[in-house]
């Protein structure tokens, strides 16, 4: 029924916003990619920093297979900070595949 309702491209997933499959109303559902759906998981939180040369943390996350980098920082805090942000920031916005700068 929520394929209905939002008429969604076939290689596109319905997301249940607040997360019961029974709630199809149109204002719970949203069209996103099977890369965004996995980011609500609580294994999509792990990862995506990395000490460089010993003096900087890079965060970086992986978005519909690419890989989009979110700067480096002096501390591991705000890389983290930087992570979350982005990774809030992909799942709160309606599908928009221009939404990042994506590394090639």
């Amino acid at each position: 029924m929520h394929r209905l309702i939002m008429r969604a491209p076939s290689d596109m997933i319905i997301d249940h916003i607040d997360g019961n499959t029974l709630n199809n109303q149109r204002e719970n559902l949203q069209i996103t990619t099977l890369s965004r759906n996995a980011m609500k998981g609580k294994t999509a939180l792990n990862g995506g920093l990395y000490l460089r040369d010993g003096k900087y943390w890079e965060a970086r996350m992986r978005v519909d297979g690419r890989i989009v980098r979110l700067g480096r920082h002096p501390t591991k805090a705000k890389a983290q900070a930087m992570l979350d942000a982005a990774r809030a920031h992909a799942w709160s916005a309606r599908f928009n595949p221009d939404g990042f700068k994506l590394a090639p």
